[in-house]
């Protein structure tokens, strides 16, 4: 498993693959599984498997809000070909869009508007991208491209700060809606010269950064 996402409400969970299967398990009295799909054809989309490994999968709703109606509920899987796929509940893919980055290491939507979309790219960019009921998913911004591919992203439950975590030793928060140039910039110990991969990020009410690194860190910092 590269990837998993809670709905919102908490009662479905997804799990995306390596090899490009989706599994949906559903909450009741215990946990099972719904529905197991696969959501990229490697012999059609690439003659390399590599080149297209699943990375990332999250929950959105096609209106800003959170609600769990079947018809609203859909989820955006990404991939290192670059390419994000929309399925619905079903685990139908509806449409296939370009992250315009290259590909796609990271894809995590507002929690305050889940139409709302966070991409990160191997360009060294956080994209955002906005889902209308019309034409689907189009691109909203580009942030300030960083020195490296941005590979892990997380909101603030404001649906206002974003923080993205790159490949070479760099933790950035951002306010999306307001600037494309990082509010914070915090720079992550090294290990000699190679620089470090922060794999993992997350912030907490507070606006406490939390980040996991290729060094095996957990580390907390203020985002202040």
């Amino acid at each position: 498993a590269t990837s998993i996402s809670f709905s919102p409400s908490g009662q479905k969970l997804a799990v995306f693959r390596e090899n490009g299967e989706l599994e949906i398990w559903c909450k009741m009295d215990r946990w099972f599984l719904e529905m197991k799909t696969s959501v990229i054809d490697f012999d059609q989309d690439s003659e390399a498997d590599d080149e297209l490994g699943a990375t990332s999968v999250c929950w959105f709703t096609t209106s800003n809000e959170n609600d769990e109606d079947s018809k609203e509920l859909r989820l955006l899987c990404g991939s290192l070909a670059g390419f994000m796929y929309e399925l619905n509940q079903n685990g139908e893919v509806l449409n296939r869009y370009d992250s315009y980055g290259g590909a796609i290491w990271a894809i995590s939507s507002n929690p305050k508007n889940s139409s709302q979309i966070a991409v990160a790219c191997e360009d060294g960019s956080v994209r955002t991208f906005i889902y209308d009921q019309m034409n689907g998913f189009a691109l909203d911004k580009i942030m300030a491209k960083q020195k490296a591919r941005i590979v892990s992203l997380a909101w603030h439950c404001n649906g206002e700060i974003l923080v993205s975590g790159d490949a070479y030793s760099g933790i950035n928060i951002w306010t999306p809606n307001k600037s494309s140039n990082p509010k914070v910039h915090i720079d992550v110990p090294r290990n000699g010269k190679e620089p470090t991969i922060i794999w993992s990020v997350a912030i907490l009410k507070d606006t406490t950064v939390v980040s996991g690194d290729s060094l095996g860190h957990t580390t907390m910092w203020s985002a202040r």
